[in-house]
């Protein structure tokens, strides 16, 4: 009876011994997914976080550009606006007339 009792114990011992080993080598494996898509997201992040700053050094001097381009292109819309309507009193002025033509053609080329 002892004897039977000791085997039947030693049997349920070594059933959960078991199940606890299958158990644990489950979550084991588990584990090393959740740490594989872990390094894998974290390599995103950094690339991420590398491409935002490449965008944003990129940008920043090519939006200073264009907001010059802009500023010149109107200025210089005024400036042979009013040439043209000043014309009349310097007709005979050659270097106004020189101006005037300069700045249509550079007004073409920048705005054209």
């Amino acid at each position: 009876m002892v004897m039977t009792l000791f085997f039947g114990s030693l049997v349920i011992i070594l059933g959960l011994f078991l199940w606890q080993s299958v158990r644990l080598r489950n979550q084991n494996l588990q584990n090393g997914r959740l740490l594989t898509r872990l390094s894998e997201m974290d390599k995103e992040a950094t690339l991420g976080r590398l491409l935002i700053g490449v965008a944003h050094n990129l940008n920043t001097p090519l939006s200073a550009l264009a907001c010059t381009l802009n500023t010149r292109q109107q200025a210089l819309k005024k400036l042979v606006e009013y040439a043209q309507e000043n014309s009349n009193e310097s007709e005979n002025d050659p270097s106004f007339k020189k101006i005037i033509d300069a700045l249509n053609s550079t007004d073409s080329v920048v705005c054209g």
